[in-house]
């Protein structure tokens, strides 16, 4: 079911290089979304543009959601001034989501603020503990907001070589394939 909620941000906090993670009290969509699925933003109530702003869902639980997102334009400058207890009208959660990922080992590919749902199945296959790979991509250390954890399966790459793997998100893809046979493994 889609939900048309006010949310109320918990938190809006700086987590990398023009990087922010918003935290919004939103039940409805909170218990209803799944990992892949995204809401649609009203960045303030004045906000006279046609579309509102399509944002992933990067965590839901607690009747929170949490999107991940950078500052680009009008609509995200707006929403990196939100504040505690500021109201936000959003839709949600709208998009498919993801299934069928227990038959094979996941690798999970994401790079960017573009990661946000890839982290929210992430955590979902760690709570239903399913091994899983993740690879996560940034130009520089600066816009990583993860730890690089090879033992944990969490790899990350920084084009310069900053922090985790020199290359962008192919260099460990390769590696891990060039290892495995084609049907064992399932690319996210």
């Amino acid at each position: 079911m889609i939900y048309n909620e006010i949310a109320k941000v918990i938190s809006n906090e700086k987590i990398a290089e023009n990087i922010y993670e918003a935290v919004l009290f939103s039940p409805k969509i909170s218990n209803s979304s799944k990992p892949g699925q995204f809401i649609n933003i009203l960045p303030s109530n004045n906000w006279d543009k046609v579309m509102r702003r399509p944002m992933s869902i990067a965590s839901q639980k607690n009747n929170n959601i949490s999107i991940i997102y950078k500052v680009f334009g009008e609509g995200t400058d707006i929403m990196s001034k939100w504040t505690r207890n500021h109201k936000i009208d959003i839709i949600g959660p709208l998009g498919n989501y993801w299934e069928n990922f227990s038959d094979k080992l996941p690798i999970l590919i994401g790079g960017g603020v573009g990661i946000a749902p890839i982290i929210n199945l992430h955590t979902l296959l760690d709570d239903l503990k399913i091994e899983h790979i993740l690879i996560m991509g940034a130009k520089t250390k600066k816009e990583h907001f993860m730890n690089h954890d090879a033992d944990n399966h969490i790899l990350l790459c920084t084009d310069n070589g900053g922090l985790g793997i020199k290359g962008n998100i192919l260099r460990p893809l390769y590696e891990i394939m060039k290892n495995m046979k084609i049907d064992d493994f399932k690319i996210f």
